[in-house]
């Protein structure tokens, strides 16, 4: 019987043309459904395993090219926000997963536990992919300020090269009056 997990039976008789033909009707639909609909669930867990995958991988990549020089900074700024463009991407399509898994609950009494385990898991994996979501909009507030900070050390590197040029020409002005006045009084002797 489906409801002890068996689900290779064969279908129901239709006795009756009434209300419980019509249930036997409905209930081996169900039956014939079930292994399609679970077969969908077991195929979306693993596609949900594997983007996890991929995120835990981009994460990892995200926090090595944070230690790179100011020019890579910029590079990984606009790799953060396609990261977080493709998680935001990732929670919708959990959202509507989520929602999937709900419906197949709803309709199916007789796969209510697997449902409700599912359902807890893509609830627990949303909330992962929401913080790490958050996590990524944080390492590009980082980004963009360590930018904005490369930004004002340049400013301040050409503000510093520009007093250096100042101070050579006075010096080479000073010089020029001393060798002017050093030939003055050579001359004057």
């Amino acid at each position: 019987m489906a409801a002890d997990g068996e689900l290779n039976h064969g279908p129901l008789e239709k006795k009756s043309y009434d209300e419980m033909g019509e249930l036997t009707v409905s209930a081996n639909q169900m039956q014939k459904n079930l292994p399609d609909t679970i077969e969908k669930m077991l195929v979306a867990s693993q596609s949900v395993f594997n983007q996890s995958e991929d995120l835990t991988q981009s994460a990892n990549e995200v926090q090595q090219g944070s230690k790179q020089i100011a020019p890579t900074m910029y590079e990984l700024r606009e790799g953060s926000e396609s990261q977080a463009d493709r998680e935001y991407e990732m929670v919708r399509m959990m959202d509507d997963f989520t929602g999937r898994i709900e419906l197949a609950h709803l309709e199916g009494a007789d796969v209510a536990k697997s449902s409700t385990e599912v359902l807890s898991l893509t609830k627990e994996g949303t909330t992962l992919m929401r913080n790490s979501v958050q996590q990524m909009q944080s390492i590009d507030g980082i980004v963009k300020n360590a930018v904005e900070q490369v930004k004002g050390l340049d400013s301040q590197s050409q503000q510093i090269s520009q007093l250096v040029q100042v101070i050579k020409d006075n010096i080479q002005s000073n010089q020029s009056i001393g060798a002017e006045c050093s030939h003055r009084s050579r001359s004057c002797w």
